[in-house]
């Protein structure tokens, strides 16, 4: 479904699997893919995203409480050759 409903206006846009371009009457017109994972990602927005994604848009970091500035002078440090 999130590759059927426009991301821009909400309306349902039917279209077989094998058409790759998502065209709206509203204008809105995307690659398929782009428009289903735009439609992800204000799912989760609206529900407040989960407490270990990124679909929030909150920075994350292997290293707990590292900013991921932090984590690349960490990796430089430990490996001087990067």
């Amino acid at each position: 479904m999130t590759s059927q409903k426009c991301s821009d206006c909400g309306t349902t846009v039917k279209k077989s699997l094998s058409t790759r371009t998502h065209k709206c009457s509203c204008g809105c017109e995307l690659q398929r893919d782009v428009n289903a994972a735009i439609n992800i990602l204000n799912l989760e927005k609206a529900r407040g995203g989960h407490p270990q994604s990124n679909a929030t848009g909150v920075g994350t970091s292997t290293l707990v409480g590292a900013s991921l500035l932090e984590q690349v002078l960490t990796v430089n440090v430990e490996s001087p050759r990067l």
